[in-house]
């Protein structure tokens, strides 16, 4: 268990780097971070229109906010590598992880 101190510092490095990532990047991360928190997906679905639904929930019924707030939206999630790992393995890349 890492301890509040360690957490703090490595939350502002991860939120470092998204800084230098595109915008467009960080919000294909947030798809796939909700594509595996959730994970309630239809399975007559192929893995393009499973994230295709999930961007376009976001894009048109959510929205976007800032880049700064939508990395923290990001992490802010305690369980955040193993919803993008589930993300990842939902829509058949797991060869990323």
């Amino acid at each position: 268990m890492i301890q509040k101190n360690q957490f703090i510092k490595v939350s502002r490095e991860i939120f470092d780097y998204c800084q230098t990532l595109e915008y467009e990047t960080i919000k294909v991360l947030q798809t796939i971070m909700c594509i595996g928190r959730d994970k309630d997906h239809n399975h007559l679905l192929d893995k393009n229109e499973i994230y295709e639904r999930a961007r376009k929930y976001k894009d048109n019924i959510i929205g976007w906010r800032t880049k700064d707030l939508d990395i923290y939206q990001i992490i802010e999630k305690e369980l955040l590598h193993q919803y993008l790992r589930d993300g990842l393995a939902i829509l058949g890349m797991e060869h990323l992880i």
